[in-house]
């Protein structure tokens, strides 16, 4: 923060998106493009972040808002965030336009996301509207993308997702091509305190759709039935866009436990009918170590790895041989901290009971800047950077341990 900013341009980050696809297609990786954005862009507002937008709205954007408590406007002030009125038969056809001549302008695109907006319980109760789950409307929609698509001879593939309001399947409307798409399970509310595989399967019903009125599933296997829900009306390719790394690894500030998560669900990827892995994620998810994105990429590329194996290979190649020291600390560290506490989902009895953990965990920070005292004079420049970082995680966890505590 304390670095003059640098001027970055849209032109920049279109240079740069350009040589990103040109490096993927030397490698013959798959190019995914866009997300959010369809809902505003198409209409002339601009979807540049998750903040409050201040140029000028016009007013034909305004009439076309999703209507919510009797009202058309910008969802909390942000384009992103704010839904359309889908019932709309001209909306989503501005919509479907727009998709298809961003496919047939970028070819280099294998597979293009078509999302709503983001965003929860802000969906649209016009007459228009509000006779239809979200669901199917959007069913409605990716149909005339594909017959559009379709007729102008483009084969670009179409991820749709079941995020949030979209949790709920359609009722009523159907795939009439289903090999044009990719379903994408995005449970962005699931708890990473249990894994898909280690969650009970949910049985019962799932909780009935109200219009702006949800509360979303914590539960992974909960979150699963609602994945199934949707695979007995979609049965192509899927995968999981899930969140490990956005805000749940600062629960686990010594980011050893949430690898344990992490490994099991990519291994019962297969076993929930799922063929793949998105990871939503900051791009600096690397402190104290590079242990969980290991497990990521390695468990990725293997499924059959034990994390046993990638867990001792990792911290011998990042410490050399005080890597077992270290594995053992972090370990610890990540116990005294309790991550399902840092979640919130804890009692407040659990709460003061683990003061002394956090107390302990405030300890732990002479254990840590002992191993990087001897670490950081080894010639082998990784090893030596892995105990630096090291001995920040020791003064980071000496500073939270207190506000914890407090």
């Amino acid at each position: 923060p304390l670095m003059p900013k640098e001027p970055f341009t849209l032109e920049d980050a279109r240079r740069y998106t350009r040589q990103i696809a040109d490096e993927m297609r030397k490698r013959g990786l798959i190019l995914h493009m866009v997300g959010h954005g369809w809902t505003c862009e198409p209409f002339g507002v601009a979807g540049l972040g998750w903040f409050a937008y201040t140029d000028p709205v016009p007013q034909s954007y305004y009439d076309i808002c999703a209507e919510i408590n009797g009202k058309r406007d910008l969802w909390g002030g942000i384009p992103l965030n704010t839904n359309l009125c889908y019932g709309n038969p001209a909306v989503r056809a501005t919509m479907v336009r727009a998709i298809a001549d961003y496919a047939a302008e970028h070819p280099e695109v294998d597979i293009l996301h078509l999302w709503l907006a983001d965003g929860s319980n802000n969906q649209c109760e016009c007459p228009l509207c509000s006779p239809h789950r979200p669901s199917d409307l959007y069913v409605k929609m990716l149909n005339e993308l594909d017959e559009k698509l379709t007729r102008e001879g483009l084969d670009t593939r179409i991820v749709f997702l079941a995020y949030v309001d979209l949790l709920w399947p359609p009722v009523k409307e159907r795939f009439r091509n289903p090999d044009r798409f990719i379903l994408m399970f995005a449970p962005i509310t699931r708890s990473y305190s249990t894994s898909f595989a280690a969650a009970p399967a949910h049985t019962g019903k799932l909780p009935p759709y109200r219009r702006n009125k949800l509360e979303f599933p914590r539960d992974p296997g909960l979150n699963v039935a609602f994945l199934r829900g949707w695979q007995k009306r979609f049965g192509g390719d899927s995968f999981d866009f899930d969140y490990h790394f956005m805000w749940d690894a600062y629960r686990d500030p010594a980011g050893y436990e949430i690898a344990d998560v992490l490994h099991q669900d990519i291994r019962g990827l297969r076993d929930i009918g799922l063929n793949g892995f998105m990871s939503c994620q900051v791009q600096r998810a690397f402190f104290p170590t590079g242990y969980a994105m290991t497990v990521l990429g390695r468990t990725l590329w293997n499924r059959d790895l034990s994390l046993e194996e990638i867990t001792a290979d990792y911290f011998a190649a990042a410490f050399g041989r005080g890597g077992g020291e270290v594995r053992k600390a972090l370990a610890t560290l990540s116990r005294l901290f309790n991550p399902r506490l840092l979640r919130g989902e804890g009692t407040e009895e659990e709460r003061r009971a683990a003061v002394e953990d956090w107390r302990h965990a405030r300890s732990l920070s002479s254990t840590l800047e002992a191993l990087a005292d001897r670490g950081e004079l080894s010639p082998d420049p990784c090893h030596a950077r892995s105990y630096r970082l090291l001995r920040y995680l020791g003064q980071m966890a000496d500073l939270l341990g207190r506000a914890l505590v407090a």
